[in-house]
């Protein structure tokens, strides 16, 4: 099976598990593909919506894998027991939805191996969120699709444990984890992120006290950005 980057990423950092849940399934490509790949003996794909369910339960049967896999109708992770999956897939969803999705499940979340998780929109929400609840970062990582756009993606476990250093408010905007690891796509994201971030500013009303303020943030996240290439 073909698939994108981005999906191609997160068949990658799921492990070889007995059981996973890729949860906001849509057309059940990553089950698909984890199955194929023999990574996962058994798929449970969830979707608070009836017709991407429906998709996915025929790409299934289209792939002859309908009996290894088991779907669910439901809203993130509230239609799991435990027991019912080492892990979970989520992905293609916004950084403040699948943080919601994780506290809400917190105590079934606890008894998980693993989290792999790709917010579509604002990681730096969910990466505060998983730094705050000392989640163990198991791994982080990029993707870059032909479009030229990036994707961020966590891998990371709950065990509860302080972690030994503290973190800074920019720490959630630029993942440490990356630039420590000098990601090889690390240097083309924050060039990229540093043009978004110019052409905002470019474009505000410095006439109106809110934009002067949005324009001093950006402007510091600019600066540090800039500072952050120089590790690389």
């Amino acid at each position: 099976m073909k698939l994108s980057k981005r999906l191609e990423k997160i068949v990658e950092l799921v492990p070889h598990c007995k059981s996973c849940a890729d949860i906001g399934t849509d057309h059940g490509y990553v089950a698909l593909a984890l199955l194929e790949r023999h990574k996962v003996r058994h798929m449970i794909c969830t979707d608070i919506n009836k017709k991407p369910l429906e998709k996915a339960i025929s790409m299934a049967d289209s792939y002859g894998l309908s009996e290894r896999i088991e779907f669910r109708l439901g809203p993130g992770l509230t239609v799991l027991r435990e027991g019912d999956a080492s892990g979970i897939v989520a992905a293609g969803m916004g950084g403040e939805l699948i943080k919601d999705m994780i506290q809400v499940s917190l105590d079934l979340v606890k008894t998980l191996d693993f989290l792999v998780l790709q917010p579509a929109q604002n990681p730096e929400v969910l990466r505060a969120y998983l730094y705050d609840k000392n989640f163990t970062i198991l791994s982080e990582d990029l993707a870059q699709e032909d479009d030229g756009r990036f994707y961020e993606f966590f891998k990371v476990q709950f065990d509860g444990e302080i972690m030994g250093f503290s973190h800074k408010p920019m720490d959630f905007v630029l993942s440490p984890v990356l630039l420590q690891n000098k990601n090889p796509l690390m240097r083309a994201y924050i060039t990229q992120r540093i043009e978004q971030m110019q052409k905002i500013r470019s474009k505000l009303d410095l006439d109106f006290a809110a934009s002067r303020i949005r324009d001093r943030e950006l402007h510091r996240y600019v600066d540090y950005f800039q500072e952050a290439l120089k590790w690389l």
